[in-house]
């Protein structure tokens, strides 16, 4: 699988965990507000599907180095920054942590404000949100292999002075 399918993959999955996660809690909590992310989330899904198609096309050329790029600065802006990092990250995991490991009540509540927030009352609200970090570093995995392939790297000075092909074949010498 290239590298852009794979990151389409991990990148979809964050958002879709999103909505799924926001919806429900706009539900249990009464906030429909929160259902607002079906509304970004949703079209950014549908950008990264035309740039991830576009690519797929036409990978070289001018056409393909600007739907790569544009896939990688809204996956990495929106995928693995806004909802893999704040929101799974800051929002749900650091908040569980200090929550579960005994930080006092007026550091969480100066720290995770409501109504914006919720303390850990609902399990499938929080295994969701807290599994938005993971999935997020797995899309930002994908997002840095995508800028910079293992494979295509050219041996360096401490090397044997083989050049290795897109496939980690030996192609030459230096």
């Amino acid at each position: 699988m290239q590298l852009i399918s794979k990151a389409m993959v991990s990148s979809s999955a964050i958002l879709f965990l999103t909505i799924l996660h926001h919806y429900y809690g706009a539900i249990i909590y009464s906030t429909p507000w929160r259902a607002h992310v079906v509304f970004f989330a949703g079209p950014v899904i549908g950008i990264l599907g035309i740039a991830w198609l576009i690519n797929r096309a036409r990978a070289t050329g001018a056409v393909g180095i600007i739907s790569k790029w544009t896939f990688i600065l809204l996956a990495g802006t929106v995928s693995f920054g806004l909802f893999g990092l704040f929101e799974g990250g800051y929002n749900h995991f650091l908040k569980d942590a200090f929550y579960f490991g005994g930080v006092s009540s007026q550091i969480l509540l100066k720290m995770f404000p409501p109504p914006s927030y919720e303390m850990p009352n609902d399990f499938f609200f929080e295994l969701t949100g807290v599994a938005q970090f993971f999935v997020g570093l797995w899309a930002g995995y994908d997002l840095f292999r995508l800028i910079r392939p293992r494979n295509s790297r050219i041996a360096g000075p401490r090397s044997t002075g083989t050049q290795t092909d897109n496939l980690g074949n030996a192609v030459g010498s230096v």
